[in-house]
This record gives structure tokens, C-alpha cells and sequence, in this order.
């Protein structure tokens, strides 16, 4: 998967479910957005870099990136902040970035200049931040921002799988460095930084100018290095969810000729309004194309009402409606969100069922291929203790799975289960964890088959790899005369199968069997 590949994730990036959060820039509007995240959070239990593996965001968006991925210790897989918590903190703190007295001298000295300094953003990031860099975040976080140098190219992706060493607070200042509000991050020594070489000139700016909203970039990273069918095959694994606002309501750029006196940047009336605009729209209708699959792209679009426009308006009374209007939005759009939900927890719970089994290719071949369920040596308190685990986890669908089978039935059920090894007790306990519930109602009604050793035929609600694991599991019910000669035939059988894509787009219907 070329440099993403041979980073942290591997080869695994191919395969994984990619749950994407894009945050769009707005400024002080940002405080809606975390209103949102807030009550996702609240509402599914989780924080947003579980819900989330891939976070990207531009501006005010990259800000919230970094502080919903900062850890809480060391080593931590937990985040610092929740979105609660980072709400509180920006309404702590915003009065602070966007002071209503300017530093330099008023909208006519703003003419040549900045508008305000970025002194208090530098203070607060350096108080949160520190010296921890990109690559440290707890999830993936992609951030975008924009060189009008013109010595490079000028769209600058910074991602944390790629970027050792760069630290965080450095790129925030560049992706929230907004034309005529903050000055831009420009390299005027000549020292290196931010992966380029000494003498290597730059001079970063809001990344909004090219990717206001920063979903499509996010799906180019991910895509970088990979061949056509692989990018296919990715993206059917690929949700996305991508705050932003409804109208933009970007406040008129100001006149200037100079940018901080060290590059010319020429702004007639609301061409970065207009620059933002088009690119919002392009990378909007890029996203859908990738991305067609009904429930694979959720756009959270909230409204902003003209009198909260302005990206610096940090009175009271505004932060409170921005506060209120996100809030609002999630009441508005009940089904919606709920949806969002329920897709992002079942995507965690699979992914967190795949890590606690810690299933590699020997594990699940051996299930695959074993002429013998019980390991060598194998204590039975172990295998029992592990199969009650499996009887007694998941209980709706296990109510499910047991209704129609009698009392003879069910002990040959628990015998079964008892022989199993803990690692293929853990197995089968993560194959019914993933089951949906029409996944589950058609299982049910083979139950009594499968325990009767007559189970031959694929079942066509699940996939390919389930039925080739359910397969195997069965096998355990054949009568002994029997098992010994079927086991091995069907386990190699399994192993050399070439999986097809069945369009479900899971994991587990594209991915090799030894995955799953």
C-alpha cells in the first residue's frame, strides 16, 4: 500500500474498515461541531478516536483533530479530552484566540496585516500540546493545509502514519492560519521543518483554501500507492462522516497586499470565499462517487444563521446559539445520527472482536485444517471454562440460536462446545459476535441440523468465510467414524478456496481466510 503500508498498520490497511471523520474549518463555528461530536459521544458511550480510526480536518477542524487524539498518558490508548470536554475548552479559551481588541491597529492597520496574533492560540497549544508530535496521536489524523509559497506544491497533507517527528502544535498553526485573521507559517531562515530539507522555502496557510472540507483528501492518502482493484476493494470497507455547515457564510476576505510583509498575497473582495467554495463543492462530489453505497457517507450539515457568519465572533451570546444550534441539529436528525451510531458500533465491536482473539494465519488454519479438537495436553478446566464463555456471551442472540432446540439437543450442544481449545472457543465466540440479526434468524434454523451432524449446504445469509468457518466448527457433530475422514479434506479444501466478492462489502466477505 506503498508508504502507508510499510508504516504501522502494514498490510492490514487493505483489509481494515476505514471509519473516517472529516471536520470542516469555520472557525469559532467549531463549537457547534464539537456540540455534535458531543452528543455521538454521549450517545454511543464511546469517545470519537474509537468510533473513528481515520480523523482528518482543516482549520479549526485540524484543531479538533488533535485535541480529540491526544492521549492521557503515555503509552494511553485513552484520549485526553473528550468532545465535552474539548467544547469546554474552547469556549474557555476562544475569547482568548479572537480577543475583540486587536493587536495590531484596527481594520485600517489590518489592511497591511493579520488581524490578531497568534500568541494566545501558541499559548494554549503549547499548554496542551507541549512538544508531542503528529505521529503520537491515538488515531489517524490527517490534516491538510496550503503553501502559497510557490516553490511547492500547494496542497500539504500532514498524516500521522507518515510524518514522524513533526510536532503537533506546528500544524496546527499552519492549517488554522487563516488569510487576514492569523499570520502564515512561513519558513523565513531557511531552517528545515515539517519534512522538508534546509533552505527549503514554504509558507503555510489555512488549509481551507484548497481542502475546506478535508474528506477527499483523506481518501487520497488512503488510496496513495494502492492499485485500482485495491482502491476498490478499500473502499468498500470505507465509511465516512463529514461535518461541516450547511451555508459557509465565510466573512468577506479583507483587502491586502501583503501577508505578514514576507510573500504577496492579493485578496480582491470574497475570492477566498469563492476559492472555499469550490473546492467544498468538488471535494463533496468526489467523495460521493467514491463512496455510493447507501449508509457509507454520512454528511452532517449544520445550519448557521447570518448573524453567527463570523469566524471570529466569540461573544457570549454567540458562542451559546453556536453551542444550541449544534444541539439542535442532532435533535433535528434523530434517524440520521442514530443511524451514523449504530453503523460506527458494530464497525468498533468487530474490530475490537478481532484484537481480543488476536488471530493471526496458524491460528485460524489450525482451526481450519484440525483433524483433533482438543489441544495436546489441553486442560479441561480451560476448555470448559472457555466454552461456557461462548454459551454465555451475547444472550439475545443466543436466545435466538438455542429456541426451537430440545433438551437432547442442547446437551449435545454444550458437549460440543466443551471440546473445543480456548483459541477456538474464542474464535467461534467473535464469529457470532458479527453476525447481523438476519444473520443470526437464518443460523437459527440450522442449529438442529448442524447438531445432528447433517449440516452440508451453505447458509445464503452469511458470507463466504463465515460459512467456510461454520463449516468447520460443524464438523464437531459429525459422528467420530466420519469426522476423522471428512476433517482434513474439508479443512484443505477451505485453505485453497479463492474467496469471491459477494458485494456485501464486509471484511470478512473479501478478505483471505486466514483473516477470518
Amino acid at each position: 500500500m506503498g508508504d502507508i503500508g510499510e508504516t504501522k498498520l502494514g498490510k492490514i490497511d487493505k483489509i481494515q474498515e476505514n471509519r473516517i471523520l472529516s471536520i470542516s474549518g469555520g472557525g469559532i463555528k467549531g463549537i457547534a461541531e464539537l456540540a455534535v461530536l458531543a452528543e455521538i459521544e454521549e450517545y454511543t458511550g464511546k469517545p470519537i478516536s474509537k468510533l473513528f480510526n481515520v480523523i482528518t480536518g482543516t482549520s479549526v477542524g485540524g484543531l479538533i483533530a488533535t485535541l480529540l487524539t491526544i492521549p492521557k498518558e503515555e503509552g494511553s490508548t485513552e484520549p485526553l479530552f473528550s468532545a465535552k470536554q474539548a467544547l469546554e475548552l474552547f469556549e474557555n479559551t476562544a475569547a482568548d484566540i479572537f480577543p475583540q481588541k486587536w493587536y495590531f491597529n484596527g481594520p485600517i492597520g489590518n489592511i497591511f496585516s493579520h488581524k490578531y496574533s497568534q500568541k494566545p492560540l501558541k499559548a494554549m497549544l503549547e499548554k496542551y500540546l507541549g512538544n508531542s508530535t503528529l505521529d503520537e496521536a491515538i488515531t489517524r489524523v490527517i490534516i491538510p493545509v496550503f503553501d502559497v509559497s510557490g516553490k511547492n506544491d500547494p496542497n500539504k497533507v500532514f498524516d500521522s502514519h507518515t510524518h514522524n517527528g513533526i510536532l503537533k502544535k506546528e500544524v496546527v498553526l499552519a492549517t488554522t492560519a487563516a488569510p487576514t485573521y492569523f499570520k502564515a507559517v512561513v519558513n523565513k531562515e531557511g531552517v528545515g521543518g515539517f519534512g522538508y530539507d534546509a533552505g527549503v522555502p514554504y509558507a503555510f496557510v489555512d488549509g481551507g483554501l484548497s481542502a475546506n472540507r478535508p474528506a477527499a483528501s483523506a481518501l487520497g492518502v488512503l488510496k496513495k500507492g494502492m492499485t485500482l482493484e485495491e482502491q476498490v476493494e478499500m473502499l468498500k470497507h470505507t465509511t465516512l462522516c463529514s461535518i461541516n455547515f450547511e451555508q459557509t457564510h465565510k466573512e468577506t476576505a479583507i483587502p491586502s497586499k501583503k501577508l505578514d510583509g514576507s510573500i504577496g498575497w492579493v485578496t480582491k473582495g470574497n475570492i477566498i470565499n469563492k476559492i472555499m467554495k469550490a473546492t467544498e463543492h468538488s471535494a463533496t462530489t468526489e467523495v460521493k462517487k467514491d463512496l455510493p453505497e447507501a449508509g457509507q457517507f454520512t454528511e452532517i450539515s449544520i445550519p448557521i444563521p447570518k448573524e453567527c457568519k463570523k469566524l471570529d465572533n466569540v461573544k457570549t451570546d454567540n458562542i451559546a446559539k453556536l453551542k444550541e444550534i449544534g444541539k439542535q441539529y442532532v435533535e433535528n436528525n434523530k434517524e440520521l445520527l442514530e443511524n451514523l451510531c449504530k453503523t460506527l458500533v458494530e464497525s468498533v465491536n468487530r474490530e475490537e472482536s478481532l484484537k481480543a482473539a488476536n488471530i493471526d494465519e496458524s491460528n485460524v488454519s489450525s482451526v481450519l485444517v484440525a483433524s483433533d479438537n482438543t489441544d495436546e495436553g489441553q486442560d479441561n478446566n480451560a476448555s470448559s471454562t472457555a466454552s461456557n464463555r461462548v454459551i454465555s456471551s451475547e444472550c439475545d442472540k443466543q436466545q435466538l440460536l438455542i429456541k426451537d432446540l430440545d433438551d437432547s439437543q442442547y446437551k449435545t450442544l454444550q458437549k460440543g462446545l466443551s471440546n473445543l481449545t480456548p483459541r477456538e472457543s474464542q474464535l467461534l465466540e467473535m464469529f457470532l459476535q458479527v453476525l447481523d440479526d438476519t444473520q443470526i434468524e437464518a443460523l437459527s434454523g440450522r442449529i438442529s441440523s448442524i447438531i445432528n451432524g447433517n449440516h452440508m449446504d451453505e447458509i445464503p445469509e452469511l458470507t463466504n468465510s463465515q460459512n467456510m468457518l461454520l463449516s468447520s466448527f460443524s464438523k464437531m457433530f459429525i459422528p467420530d467414524n466420519d469426522y476423522a475422514s471428512l476433517s482434513n479434506t474439508c479443512g484443505q479444501e477451505a485453505l485453497a478456496q479463492e474467496v469471491p466478492c459477494d458485494g456485501r462489502g464486509s471484511d470478512f466477505s473479501h478478505a483471505p481466510p486466514e483473516v477470518y
